[in-house]
């Protein structure tokens, strides 16, 4: 994959995500938990993709209201993506 010299530190954080969370599925902002397990994606995929929430109001309350009652590493790893 040819790289853009000036895109370095988006580089460096596409490395240091694929090795955290991918790899290793530890959170990239909190890296002392291991957030990004199957239970976790499988229910931030529910919660987004199983039931949108296609209302007028902002992201930030759907999100809030999408997330609400689930485990804090599910809002780890949706902050982290």
């Amino acid at each position: 994959m040819a790289r853009q010299a000036q895109a370095e530190t988006v580089y460096k954080v596409a490395d240091l995500f694929r090795e955290r969370c991918l790899k290793e599925q530890k959170s990239l902002l909190w890296p002392d938990k291991n957030a990004w397990t199957l239970d976790h994606l499988d229910a931030l995929w529910d919660a987004f993709i199983g039931h949108p929430d296609e209302g007028k109001r902002s992201f930030m309350e759907k999100w809030r209201d999408q997330l609400a009652g689930l485990p804090p590493d599910v809002h780890r790893v949706a902050v982290d993506a």
